[in-house]
């Protein structure tokens, strides 16, 4: 039979808080118009991007405010075919690009909307490229609503899942979809 040495406690010291480096208001409700806002945010190498519903702003690190203020819809018009909701926005550090997620808020067959930055550093939407998907661009559900989109990056994709709403906004379940990075990079 094994005998095992009994376990020593061990007092825990409490973490040292980190203080707060810098400080700024990213975006308020005059501004986007929308409650609740889905306050959204990625730092990259020189600049933090703000998303809430409605607005879009880009800093620097100090919180000066940069080339980018504008409303999502205005940002997203060349892809969207209604309003825009339910931001995400990721860094992603192997590509050196910011990827932003929302959703259009048609009643039916509403699209994935996809902006890929050019580089690290965002000048305006010049420098990003504008995607979009119909939730039902492969035949499958027909005539949902796809709500609240997450955001996942690796190495190889863009991963979204959606919350799925019938017609007359009943619960239908969850769907997920990958995009091949590749294909937004080049």
């Amino acid at each position: 039979a094994k005998t095992f040495a009994p376990i020593k406690s061990v007092t825990q010291q409490p973490l040292i808080p980190q203080t707060v480096g810098t400080n700024f208001l990213g975006a308020q409700l005059s501004e986007s118009g929308y409650i609740p806002p889905d306050s959204m945010g990625a730092v990259g190498p020189s600049q933090v991007l703000v998303i809430v519903n409605g607005r879009i702003k880009v800093f620097d690190k100090n919180g000066n405010l940069g080339p980018l203020n504008a409303t999502t819809d205005n940002f997203f018009n060349s892809v969207r075919s209604a309003g825009t909701s339910d931001p995400h926005v990721r860094y992603d550090r192997l590509s050196q690009r910011w990827f932003i997620v929302m959703i259009d808020v048609a009643n039916t067959k509403n699209r994935i909307l996809i902006a890929v930055s050019s580089g690290p550093t965002i000048t305006g939407t010049g420098s990003v490229t504008f995607y979009q998907f119909a939730e039902d661009f492969d035949g499958g559900n027909t005539n949902q609503f796809a709500d609240y989109p997450t955001l996942g990056v690796d190495k190889n994709a863009l991963t979204v899942g959606g919350v799925m709403f019938s017609s007359v906004g009943s619960f239908v379940g969850i769907s997920g979809f990958v995009v091949n990075k590749a294909s937004l990079l080049s």
